[in-house]
């Protein structure tokens, strides 16, 4: 039997049979619910680890059409914040492909545990205590370089909450420098202006010049 034809609950776009977010905003698509069948066989042939990583992480989005499992993550803008209601926040990890921004939810056990890390790879140095508490720093490389490797299907289904823009749905992007004017606290932010909507974070860690470089080199002339 056909499939029945779907489409976003929140943009209306036709959904493509088994997407698992919407190739237009990037809305999570709910799964019909599917009868698991018995393997054929007791013995499974062997897979590579890759293959898991890239197709078999639960509730992975599909790439954008022609990237496959080739998707090239070009760099990571780690700790970018914005509000959640009244006074939450949230805090991403922003990816950046040539075809995507992926945008991964980092809660505060990721941070511990990579805080956690940067302890232990100074005491098994042998440091003394004031070098691994300034070793405590370093927990942002990890942050970057874990999702550096990662493939960016596995980095979308980690959390609920995670999502991407097409890199040809961007209209413009700009970084700019505030300073408020009672605290005299300076900082950073980054505002994405796209077909979904706009999208508005505060840099807390990256500077404002390397992060324009690195969306200039897949998003052109779209960085103001």
């Amino acid at each position: 039997m056909a499939e029945t034809s779907r489409y976003c609950e929140r943009c209306g776009a036709a959904l493509n049979p088994g997407a698992r977010f919407c190739g237009q905003c990037g809305q999570i698509v709910q799964q019909p619910p599917v009868q698991s069948t018995p393997p054929a066989s007791p013995v499974q042939p062997a897979i590579p680890t890759a293959a898991v990583q890239a197709q078999e992480v639960p509730g992975a989005a599909a790439a954008p059409e022609g990237l496959g499992n080739q998707e090239r993550v070009v760099g990571v803008i780690a700790c970018i914040q914005r509000r959640k209601g009244l006074f939450g926040y949230q805090t991403f990890n922003l990816i950046v492909t040539p075809a995507r921004l992926a945008f991964a939810l980092m809660p505060q056990e990721m941070m511990n545990d990579a805080v956690r890390q940067t302890q232990e790879q100074a005491k098994r140095e042998g440091k003394g205590f004031l070098a691994r508490v300034a070793a405590q720093m370093g927990w942002l490389d990890i942050i970057v370089q874990r999702y550096a490797a990662m493939p960016v299907e596995q980095a979308l289904a980690e959390h609920s909450e995670n999502f991407f823009l097409r890199n040809d749905q961007i209209r413009t992007v700009k970084i700019e420098h505030r300073r408020d004017s009672k605290t005299h606290v300076s900082s950073n932010h980054l505002i994405i202006e796209a077909l979904p909507g706009k999208y508005q974070f505060e840099l807390k860690a990256g500077g404002r010049e390397e992060t324009r470089q690195l969306l200039e080199s897949v998003l052109g002339a779209a960085v103001r």
